[in-house]
């Protein structure tokens, strides 16, 4: 007599556990690994590829049923918290550079993320919100961002006039 095993299911992933449903008289295998009596894989990597297979186990009146069809499954990325405000590095009429942190993007006011910490071609003496995230990679996600760090560019500078030159002197004035 063969028996066949139903395919295997999903309960639960998370980042580092996959739960497929418990069957009685299942065992159940990761990859190409060992079978084993438990429907709970653990301590796997966040955003991992795996095959899961399931059988009917072995008693002592039959025999182990072939494995059923596979079932590939990735586990989930990390989730990752938000950082702390960002911090001016520098600041001018027209620009603002945050302090660079590896990692992290930044975004000024409804902006785009972007990896670089330099904002330029700004309006002088505007006011402007700046964040940061830590930004995605292969196994977390991107953090949620942070507060708003409002900041005022300066204004511009003029430069200091020449000094004055006298045309002409009177008694009583000066012309210059």
């Amino acid at each position: 007599i063969h028996y066949c095993a139903a395919d295997p299911e999903i309960i639960s992933i998370t980042n580092t556990i996959i739960t497929l449903k418990s069957i009685n008289g299942y065992e159940f295998c990761i990859d190409d690994g060992e079978w084993q009596n438990s429907n709970v894989f653990s301590g796997l990597l966040p955003n991992s590829t795996h095959k899961f297979y399931q059988r009917i186990a072995e008693t002592d009146l039959i025999y182990a049923s072939e494995r059923s069809k596979e079932l590939t499954v990735t586990t989930l990325k990390n989730e990752t918290i938000a950082p702390y405000l960002p911090e001016v590095l520098n600041l001018s009429s027209n620009s603002v550079t945050l302090k660079d942190i590896d990692g992290y993007e930044y975004k000024m006011d409804n902006g785009e993320w972007q990896s670089s910490n330099i904002f330029t071609g700004l309006a002088p003496n505007s006011t402007h919100k700046f964040y940061q995230r830590i930004a995605e990679t292969e196994t977390s996600y991107a953090s949620e961002s942070s507060e708003a760090l409002s900041v005022t560019t300066s204004k511009n500078t003029v430069e200091k006039p020449p000094i004055p030159e006298v045309l002409r002197k009177t008694p009583n004035s000066v012309t210059l």
